[in-house]
């Protein structure tokens, strides 16, 4: 059985400011959190970074260091960061099924 231990959803620069100061990221993971605790499953910490070497509105999902969702944003709106967060939990749910649950 394979834990997921890390999560980490890493982006073009041009996504930067999708979550610099935006005080919505934390209670958006803290649902999608509660959804898989009352489940019964543990939803790790997601850790943010941007990559230069990704295309400025690239953006990927990794799960213990294995690239799990390659994707790449057409225009950025107020909406951008709910949809990739979305992304990030559809991931993890196709992680978790595939391995461990």
């Amino acid at each position: 059985m394979k834990e997921a231990e890390s999560i980490e959803l890493i982006f073009g620069v041009e996504l930067v400011p999708v979550f610099a100061g935006n005080n919505a990221y934390g209670g958006m993971v803290k649902d999608i959190r509660e959804k898989y605790k009352q489940q019964g499953i543990e939803f790790p910490i997601v850790n943010l970074r941007d990559d230069l070497r990704l295309m400025t509105k690239q953006y990927q999902v990794l799960i213990n260091k294995e690239i799990v969702f390659d994707g790449e944003v057409g225009e950025i709106t107020d909406k951008t960061m709910e949809e990739m967060i979305a992304k990030v939990s559809a991931a993890f749910g196709d992680y978790y099924n595939a391995h461990i649950g």
